[in-house]
């Protein structure tokens, strides 16, 4: 049993295999974990822990399991013990929590699974030059910016519309993409704590609103089922809205410390609604007041608005007439 686990370990190490996810790249041939380049500290044992999750990405790797790898002469009590510390070590390195996970998910009295999208081998991140401090990053169809994440929508051939995100780094913004499938994706709103996605996907034969976790992008829940388009959070993630044809509909949400999705309520309908294919309407911070442009005037009637650009330099113009 010994000489196998430590033949695993080997075989590990041999295939010099790397793994990227998020800012994280860990090297199994060297077994190192790298974080934007730059090693992080990160003991034998935790790193192997990693090593296992990794190469079965999805799957629940168990307590015995772990223990057979790693800790094959330990009594249960010393193995249990010494299981729990190496997994909040990794934990630690990877800015990981039970409570929150983002990459590591424990599944109580089974054992734990790696959550995280991996990047394809060979993948290459984008680095994007930081913008100025007052202004905000402009990227292709962006959704919406919380904390250091942008979400933005980008089209590719094969994937058709897809939700990438920007992560600001301290070496400037990372892009990765966040969902990348057959349908299209569009419309991508995090919530206002940052744990969840609501966007808008055609999977179903008709654009329909999901939510999803981020940034694992697990744990898929459907919202609307007679279409859907132009998603918006209210401030304090209780209430997620979006548009069916022309009316305005409310869910009740709760995103702590679990996702829980309530009912839904029609609100009013409106002719703006059926016109914009992003969300062209806002909400107070009590939800009780909306946004929403209206036309003024019946039609022929309208007024001509004449803009006058750089109106400013003829004040720097010593010809200008007094």
């Amino acid at each position: 049993m010994e000489q196998s686990s430590d033949r695993k370990i080997d075989e590990g190490r041999e295939s010099g295999k790397r793994f990227r996810f998020g800012s994280f790249e860990a090297d199994l041939g060297t077994g190192v974990l790298r974080r934007n380049g730059r090693r992080v500290p990160l003991q034998e044992q935790p790193f192997q822990i990693l090593a296992a999750l990794l190469e079965r990405p999805g799957e629940v790797i168990s307590r015995e399991e772990l223990r057979h790898r790693l800790w094959p002469r330990q009594s249960f009590g010393d193995f249990d013990q010494g299981l729990n510390t190496a997994i909040n070590k990794l934990r630690d390195a990877l800015d990981d929590s039970a409570a929150n996970a983002r990459f590591i998910e424990t599944l109580p009295r089974r054992g734990y699974r790696f959550v995280f999208p991996l990047e394809p081998e060979g993948a290459k991140l984008v680095m994007l030059d930081p913008p100025p401090e007052t202004e905000t990053p402009r990227a292709p169809g962006i959704g919406n910016w919380v904390g250091r994440y942008i979400l933005y929508s980008l089209q590719h051939p094969d994937t058709k519309g897809d939700i990438w995100s920007l992560e600001r780094q301290p070496e400037g913004w990372t892009a990765r993409p966040f969902l990348q499938t057959p349908a299209n994706e569009s419309m991508a709103k995090l919530s206002p704590d940052g744990r969840y996605v609501a966007y808008v996907s055609d999977e179903s034969g008709r654009p329909e609103l999901y939510v999803q976790s981020f940034p694992s992008a697990a744990g898929k829940r459907a919202i609307s089922s007679g279409g859907a388009s132009q998603p918006r959070w209210r401030n304090n993630g209780r209430e997620l809205f979006y548009v069916e044809g022309n009316v305005l509909i409310s869910v009740a949400m709760r995103t702590q410390p679990d996702l829980s999705i309530g009912r839904a309520t029609r609100l009013f309908a409106h002719s703006a609604f059926a016109v914009s294919r992003d969300a062209n309407y806002d909400v107070s911070p009590d939800g009780q007041r909306f946004l929403v442009p209206e036309r003024v005037g019946a039609q022929g009637n309208e007024r001509m608005i004449r803009v006058v650009q750089n109106w400013f330099a003829e004040f720097r113009n010593p010809q200008r007439p007094q």
